[in-house]
């Protein structure tokens, strides 16, 4: 009969185990990379490839959802004027591409920046995208194209000078 209790308290330790062990690896982790673009007549994109990420390789099995996308964008402006920023995002482009494809979709619409050096804020850009769930879908499969055009085409006075790119995963 001891050998009988002593198995059954075996099973539900090893229970308990797997089930603490799940809770570690289950949770909410950050992904953030940030880039240059390449830029043609203030057409500028970047191929984002976060399957690379160290996180999203140890996790990409596990991902359940994504929790949030934001972007962190450095420009500097020389115009007195405030400037528009349109963020497209779409898939199946070509890497070093000169004009937005047709089938992007924009993310963030007529974001208006001062003259001057400024750095658009995580929070600003959660602020201002739009078409959040299809953004979410491209995240979630890993690879996407990231494209920003301004209505200013002289690249001495408008330039984007970096972007990162911020994703809050759920993983279990």
């Amino acid at each position: 009969m001891l050998n009988l209790k002593s198995k059954i308290g075996l099973a539900l330790f090893g229970a308990l185990a797997i089930s603490f062990a799940g809770c570690i690896v289950s949770g909410t982790f950050v992904i953030d990379e940030t880039f240059k673009m390449s830029e043609t007549d203030q057409f500028y994109s970047y191929r984002v490839d976060l399957t690379t990420d160290p996180i999203w390789i140890e996790h990409k099995d596990n991902i359940q959802m994504i929790e949030a996308v934001g972007f962190v964008l450095y420009i500097e402006s020389s115009e007195n004027a405030d400037l528009s920023l349109y963020v497209y995002k779409t898939t199946g482009a070509a890497p070093n591409p000169t004009e937005k494809p047709d089938s992007a979709v924009v993310i963030i619409d007529n974001l208006a920046v001062a003259s001057g050096p400024q750095v658009i804020t995580y929070a600003q850009s959660l602020a201002a995208i739009t078409n959040l769930d299809y953004l979410k879908k491209l995240v979630f499969s890993g690879q996407f194209d990231f494209y920003a055009l301004s209505n200013i085409s002289d690249g001495e006075t408008f330039k984007i000078d970096s972007a990162t790119i911020i994703v809050t995963l759920g993983a279990g």
